[in-house]
């Protein structure tokens, strides 16, 4: 066997025993009630296995991996900010249909669909950005991955919250 077969062979090995203790390390906090500081914990487990998944779907080497990984952060923060923004706007709508002000609602209909725009806008632009780095091919794998790990997970949160309920 030569030294990249090899090479790979142990990043896989590796990539999977981590999503192993991951997924078994879920388990133990989900076995626990559910409190506040657990869901930060899992919320960063979550994120670790779809960084993993993401690594070995893409087969990335680490330099890629380190610079893949930085846009998407910044991405994210980008989108953080922009839905923070747009949900100022729904709560600023919500104190007006219970204080009886009136106002010009498409104003504000409009300022929301322009920060909709600005959040699909900065998407594109980001998985625009990879194409230094992934081919067209990756960009498609990843985002239809982004969908179905998005999916799966709201599955996972439904599926532990009917557990919940015949539990009590």
């Amino acid at each position: 066997m030569n030294t990249k077969t090899s090479n790979r062979l142990f990043i896989k090995l590796l990539l999977t025993f981590l999503a192993i203790m991951l997924i078994f390390n879920s388990f133990c906090l989900a076995q626990n009630n559910g409190k506040i500081n657990e869901w930060g914990r899992m919320h960063g487990k979550i994120e670790q296995l779809e960084k993993i998944k993401i690594i070995e779907l893409l087969d990335l080497n680490e330099q890629t991996t380190l610079k893949f990984f930085s846009r998407r952060d910044s991405h994210r923060d980008e989108q953080r900010r922009l839905m923070d923004k747009r949900d100022l706007l729904y709560d600023d709508l919500n104190n007006i249909f219970n204080s009886n002000d009136e106002i010009d609602y498409q104003i504000k209909i409009n300022e929301i669909f322009n920060i909709e725009k600005e959040m699909l806008n900065s998407r594109e632009k980001f998985f625009n950005s990879l194409k230094d780095m992934f081919s067209t091919k990756q960009i498609a794998e990843l985002i239809v991955f982004e969908s179905n790990f998005r999916k799966e997970m709201r599955h996972q949160f439904i599926k532990q919250g009917e557990k919940r309920k015949f539990r009590n």
